[in-house]
This record gives C-alpha cells, sequence and structure tokens, in this order.
C-alpha cells in the first residue's frame, strides 16, 4: 500500500486559518517574506506530525515509542500550488493541545520541499502495509528523517517493524539514501552521539551489550 499523510486533529486547519487572520491588515499577511499576500489566496496543504526524540534515546537504545509528537506543520500554498511558506503548531505536553508557533519562509521550504519530493517516492519494503508517514528529528544531533511506521503496530512496541529515510547531513554522520530501521539508525548515531555528549560534559550513559 502506497505511504499516506496522517490526517491532522480536527482543530488544526482552525488554528492555522484564525491565526493568519491574526496576522493581517486589510485581508493581508504583514510578515517578512509575505508581506502584501492575501490570505484568501493561500491553502493550507497536507501537513505531518513531528516527534523528536534526545541523545539519551540514541545512547540507551531507545524504542521509537520513546519518541514525543512535538508539532505539526502545514504547507501554505498560493494559487499556483507552490509553496510559500510554512505554519508551524506546538502540541502542549500532557494535553495535546495545539497552539500556533509562526510562520516561517526561506530555508525551511527547501527542507519542505526535499521532504515532500522524497515522501512521494519511497517504496516500502513490504507494499501490503498501512504506512503512515511522520518526521523524526534529533535536534542535539541536527539530525531529520521521514519515519514511515507501521500502522497496525501497537505503539507501545519497540517500532521495530518501522522503517526511517534520514535526510540531514552533518559532518558526523553521513545520510543513507536508503530505507533503515531503528536499529540501523541507533547503530549509525551512536558514535555521534557519543562525542556530543562529551562535548557537552555529560557522562554518556553505559550501553547494555547482550552477552
Amino acid at each position: 500500500m502506497p505511504v499516506r499523510f496522517v490526517d491532522p486533529p480536527g482543530s488544526a486547519m482552525s488554528v492555522v486559518r484564525s491565526s493568519l487572520e491574526r496576522l493581517t491588515v486589510d485581508g493581508r499577511l504583514h510578515l517578512v517574506g509575505l508581506a502584501g499576500q492575501l490570505v484568501s489566496d493561500l491553502r493550507v496543504g497536507r501537513g505531518y506530525p513531528l516527534y523528536k526524540c534526545g541523545v539519551t534515546d540514541v545512547l540507551e537504545r531507545r524504542g521509537l515509542s520513546a519518541a514525543v509528537l512535538s508539532r505539526w506543520q502545514f504547507p501554505l500554498l498560493d494559487p499556483g500550488n507552490r509553496a510559500i511558506a510554512l505554519a508551524d503548531l506546538v502540541v502542549k505536553p500532557d494535553t495535546d493541545e495545539l497552539r500556533f508557533s509562526g510562520v516561517y519562509t526561506g530555508s525551511v521550504l527547501t527542507s519542505l520541499a526535499a521532504l515532500h519530493e522524497c515522501a512521494e517516492g519511497l517504496e516500502p519494503p513490504d507494499g501490503g502495509k498501512d504506512w503512515s508517514l511522520r518526521v523524526l528529528r534529533i535536534p542535539s544531533l541536527f539530525i531529520s528523517a521521514l519515519w514511515l511506521h507501521d500502522e497496525q503496530q501497537i505503539e507501545t512496541l519497540p517500532s521495530n517493524g518501522d522503517y526511517l529515510r534520514v535526510l540531514a547531513t552533518t559532518a558526523s554522520y553521513d545520510a543513507s539514501d536508503r530505507l533503515m530501521t531503528w536499529q540501523e539508525v541507533l547503530s549509525a548515531l551512536e558514535e555521534p552521539a557519543r562525542r556530543h555528549v562529551t562535548l557537552d560534559g555529560t557522562p554518556p550513559p553505559v550501553t547494555p551489550r547482550p552477552d
């Protein structure tokens, strides 16, 4: 089955629309990069949920169930169906309430275009499953990845059946063009994660090894 975008919470569209309206003067946006743009001409595109995890999650080899839903992001499309900005909604901890964070332009649009292009070309190894698209970020390591989640999988399990396609590259990690399991990603990021905590002055946790 093809990869599908996750349906956002029911309140997401109204939060984006009402927030944009508050940023207008006479119906036109008053923002850098979007000055004079009519809100009525903008369409909210398909959004995606963004999860995050930390260096400790990597070093302790925690499952993807440790990743926390932190925000939803939506492209804003002009009448020519071109993404000209990104609307960002933060998910409040413990409540799942959505709060408008801002509208972003510039380099973030390049990342958004890369994400959508990559997502459209993904071919999961098991085409018979129901795959949904998420984005995973590890901010401390400057890593972003497309996350293909098996919708039939129980959320509390380690997500061993999910796949990731790392998008961001850093000086310490070269992204692969292939889909990887979470265990493969953890192995690739273990050394960069240890270097990070060493530079940060925090002793790395001891990773248990099988006998």
